[in-house]
């Protein structure tokens, strides 16, 4: 049985493209990726990856870090 909601790891897992859990995070905080905060942790369902998969086939590609991510990360 497929749980109802999944983490950052096998978000990344499914995408099967190389992207990190810590990439798929700072998508995630940077509103890139759809997903819920559950506590402390970011939780994403199956309907997330559809849509964030669906965004990349018609935006052509895989998004970089945002200009808010890369910022955070510089910091």
């Amino acid at each position: 049985m497929t749980p109802a909601t999944f983490d950052a790891a096998e978000f990344a897992a499914r995408l099967a493209d190389g992207h990190s859990p810590d990439w798929v995070l700072a998508q995630a905080n940077a509103g890139v990726i759809p997903s819920r905060k559950v506590g402390r942790s970011r939780r994403f369902t199956e309907q997330d990856l559809a849509d964030y998969l669906d965004s990349v086939r018609e935006g052509g590609g895989a998004p970089r870090l945002s200009r808010l991510t890369r910022g955070k990360r510089a910091s």
